[in-house]
């Protein structure tokens, strides 16, 4: 896609984020996973699962895992042993590099959250979370600052 046909997708389904990465200066990067944080509820993890750093959020993840904890559900359960399957490919390929904005701005995934990040995963909540379970302390990504 063009950058046109791109920013028409996106804007079809979620204006607000169209508006959000348009207004942006991007910049390749790379993060560590204790200076950024998901998505409040990513794939369906309880709240207090996803209120701190990705790092913390993938130590709560991997203790539900080895508890069978039933907080695990939905996208979560699912996805992420199957984007672990793929962790070493996923994390080289710059097209599935997480999209994160500057803690605070773009469209704000995680308002209301007291702890506040450096940076906060708009896209790619998932395939950061997979990439901290295996152990990864930094990951690259598509970080983004607001021009406004």
């Amino acid at each position: 896609m063009n950058e046109n046909q791109l920013d028409t997708f996106i804007a079809n389904e979620y204006q607000k984020r169209a508006d959000a990465y348009n207004n942006a200066d991007w910049y390749r990067a790379q993060v560590s996973t204790r200076e950024i944080g998901v998505w409040r509820r990513a794939g369906q993890l309880p709240t207090e699962w996803t209120n701190g750093s990705l790092a913390e959020t993938a130590l709560k993840v991997r203790r539900g895992f080895k508890s069978n904890s039933k907080h695990i559900r939905g996208r979560a359960k699912r996805a992420l042993p199957r984007i672990i399957k793929f962790a070493d490919s996923i994390s080289k390929e710059k097209y599935l590099f997480p999209i994160v904005f500057a803690g605070g701005t773009g469209t704000r995934g995680r308002k209301r959250f007291r702890i506040k990040m450096k940076g906060d995963i708009d896209d790619g909540c998932m395939r950061s979370i997979a990439l901290a379970l295996t152990g990864r302390k930094t990951l690259d990504v598509y970080f983004g600052i607001p021009t406004k």
